[in-house]
């Protein structure tokens, strides 16, 4: 997060780096811990629930319309443990390398929640969603957050045994999971940081609005 806040450029060399790492994390996971066919019906249903709970969002209506596209989808892929609180602030980064923190899932979920499989995608949007937020604190170029997601999926996307674990459609499942963390992010920070809330809010209509 420090390196990414204070220095964006400088990260945007570290980026790939930081997506083989995550794609090595959940092909790991997937051997240490097994692999299930992935619950997208069960997955869109938990983000339409969160939907509900965060009124007056513009395009709520094309949400639920992409939630639904996903609860139909036959193509969702596998089910892994995961990170489950994966962003910036997780990472640390030393002599070039990545380090990853913090594996107990959201405190505030229950544990069995935070260790049952999901998609590998989650961890992806909460890392995607964490670019956006250090965009925003480092008041980075209005490239930069774009040049960082490219290199990390990019990198994510070609590092042996990921691809085995991904759905068919992986544009829809990665943007559904990503606006569903955007849209917590709405509903947290209209509760605690009020003046942060316009950072999700316009992740949300850039997913919703293309």
């Amino acid at each position: 997060w420090a390196l990414a806040t204070a220095g964006p450029d400088a990260f945007l060399a570290g980026a790939p780096a930081l997506g083989r790492v995550t794609a090595e994390m959940h092909v790991a996971m997937a051997r240490a811990f097994g692999a299930q066919a992935g619950d997208a019906a069960a997955w869109a249903d938990a983000m339409a629930t969160q939907l509900g709970r965060t009124p007056g969002l513009e395009h709520a209506d094309e949400a639920a319309r992409r939630y639904r596209a996903l609860a139909a989808s036959p193509a969702a892929g596998v089910a892994v443990r995961t990170h489950g609180d994966y962003h910036l602030g997780q990472v640390l980064r030393r002599d070039d390398a990545w380090y990853l923190l913090d594996f107990e899932g959201e405190p505030a979920r229950p544990v069995a929640e935070r260790v049952a499989p999901t998609s590998p995608l989650k961890d992806v949007a909460g890392m995607l969603r964490s670019f956006g937020y250090a965009a925003a604190v480092a008041r980075a170029d209005a490239g930069w957050e774009g040049r960082a997601r490219q290199a990390f999926l990019d990198a994510y996307h070609a590092t042996e045994g990921i691809s085995g674990l991904l759905p068919g459609d992986v544009d829809l499942v990665l943007g559904c999971f990503e606006l569903d963390k955007a849209v917590y992010e709405v509903a947290y920070e209209r509760s605690h940081r009020p003046s942060w809330a316009q950072i999700p809010l316009g992740a949300v209509e850039r997913l919703l609005g293309s």
